[in-house]
């Protein structure tokens, strides 16, 4: 067996820092994504509504549909049904929060007397199992 010179000696654990720092800098370059798509802020969110239909809004008349988002002044609202509290609403603030729901759920008799959610009053004009009919009024 040859001996081991003292120069390659101190050579080696150079070639072993590189033979695990490159491919560790490599794999962090390539597989991170760019950072203008990881930071979005909440300023530059802008809300979504172009999904959502608005056939339901006839004048000062809403019919929300069971399950049917329906945005109305930048809020999106989903009738959920009645239940034995009362009639269920789901609301979600598109430029808060666009993925959380705050449910909502009304008497018949505070729903016709009138309510407000976010930033539009309403009052019942008729709900049965499918489907929710308001009147939009003046704050």
């Amino acid at each position: 067996m040859m001996p081991v010179s003292n120069k390659t000696r101190s050579l080696a654990p150079f070639f072993v820092f590189l033979l695990i720092i490159i491919p560790l800098f490599a794999g962090l370059y390539f597989l991170e994504p760019p950072s203008e798509t990881v930071y979005q802020g909440v300023r530059d969110r802008e809300a979504v509504v172009s999904y959502a239909p608005s056939t339901g809004i006839v004048g000062d008349r809403v019919t929300l549909m069971r399950g049917e988002p329906m945005v109305i002044n930048r809020h999106r609202m989903v009738y959920r049904g009645i239940t034995d509290q009362g009639i269920r609403i789901d609301l979600f603030l598109l430029e808060l929060d666009p993925d959380y729901a705050y449910p909502q759920i009304l008497t018949k008799q505070q729903a016709k007397a009138g309510f407000r959610m976010a930033d539009t009053r309403f009052s019942l004009l008729s709900v049965n199992r499918n489907r929710l009919k308001l009147r939009r009024e003046k704050l």
